[in-house]
């Protein structure tokens, strides 16, 4: 898997990052926090890796507090 750099490859207007529990499939757990990011015109992969990287401080913070008090993560849907 190559997130981000599909997301160039794709010519998505928007990524983001979500704090997610983990599971045994790919990409199927339940998500505690999500940040999304628009991409600019002309944007790497490796421009987009530190501003994702930074943007998934906050909302990491924010779901460790969350877990800590309970908080259920939202399921993604099956498809």
């Amino acid at each position: 898997a190559a997130p981000i750099q599909r997301a160039v490859m794709a010519g998505d207007a928007v990524t983001g990052v979500c704090i997610m529990r983990m599971e045994e499939g790919l990409d199927t757990g339940p998500v505690y926090r999500r940040r999304e990011l628009p991409i600019p015109p002309g944007a790497t992969a490796g421009d987009l890796q530190g501003a994702l990287a930074a943007l998934a401080a906050a909302p990491l913070f924010e779901a460790l507090a969350d877990a800590r008090a309970g908080v259920p993560p939202v399921p993604q849907p099956a498809e």
